[in-house]
């Protein structure tokens, strides 16, 4: 209980999900919008885009915590299936009250049928009603999208991913909605861990950090001059991994050139 409400002092008042304006149907910044601004950008800049999923499960708060701390901006892809009492949910609507610093994000109710990948992309019209539960429950500031167990991209500009994963991303791009993969992950040491979340990081911060400014600087990302790392929000419920994300993005910050953004500000 201490826990959950040091987190809602940290992120300030705490309030209800935030819905769309209720003329656009959309927060009032349009992935339009965001393409002309960043396209005005300097082209030293090079924008990090933090995406962790799965919320909410134990450590949410944790890296919410460390986010807001640290003054970056950070996404979270939500999955209803995941809130199992009042603890939950009110993580969500704290995340949800701390836009433009935080971001709620859709990846699905169910998380691909409970991780059955294969049957979930074989049902697009199932799956893409898996995402549209989720939707209809948060009622997300944007229709932004990651799928469950694929590194998929829909925007104006490509659509790309596994075939499998083909029906779905076409049907969400003729219904507006846009898809967001990763270019870096940050995981577990044992891949066998990822499921209850314990255990050590797969790699330092320092290492991680080197790695993210070598992909920037030798365009080695989707897009140039950004980068989308992933992770998952039960990788960081001990305390050793808190400090790691905190030490982290204190490394990335040294250099002025870097700029943490909301996933909204991608350029789609």
């Amino acid at each position: 209980m201490r826990r959950r409400a040091q987190g809602r002092d940290a992120l300030g008042r705490q309030g209800g999900l935030m819905g769309r304006d209720a003329m656009t149907g959309q927060s009032g910044l349009t992935v339009s919008d965001t393409m002309m601004q960043r396209g005005g950008a300097g082209a030293d800049k090079r924008y990090i885009y933090l995406t962790w999923d799965d919320a909410p499960q134990r450590g949410t708060m944790s890296c919410a915590e460390v986010f807001i701390r640290h003054q970056v901006k950070a996404t979270f892809f939500a999955v209803g299936m995941n809130i199992h009492n009042t603890e939950g949910r009110e993580a969500l609507d704290t995340i949800a009250s701390a836009y433009p610093q935080l971001l709620l994000c859709n990846h699905g109710w169910s998380h691909g049928f409970h991780d059955h990948y294969k049957t979930y992309y074989s049902l697009p019209d199932s799956a893409i009603g898996d995402l549209m539960q989720n939707d209809s429950c948060f009622h997300f500031r944007q229709k932004i999208v990651r799928l469950p167990g694929s590194n998929s991209w829909v925007s104006n500009l490509e659509n790309k991913g596994p075939q499998s994963t083909e029906p779905v991303r076409e049907g969400l791009s003729r219904m507006g909605y846009r898809v967001i993969g990763w270019d870096v992950e940050w995981g577990l040491r044992d891949r066998n861990d990822r499921g209850r979340g314990a255990g050590p990081l797969d790699r330092g911060a320092e290492q991680l950090a080197r790695e993210v400014e070598r992909d920037l600087d030798q365009g080695k990302t989707n897009v140039a001059h950004s980068i989308v790392i992933l992770s998952h929000d039960r990788f960081f419920s001990g305390a050793a991994a808190v400090d790691s994300l905190a030490q982290f993005i204190a490394i990335l910050r040294q250099d002025p050139r870097n700029v943490f953004e909301t996933i909204d500000h991608y350029p789609m």
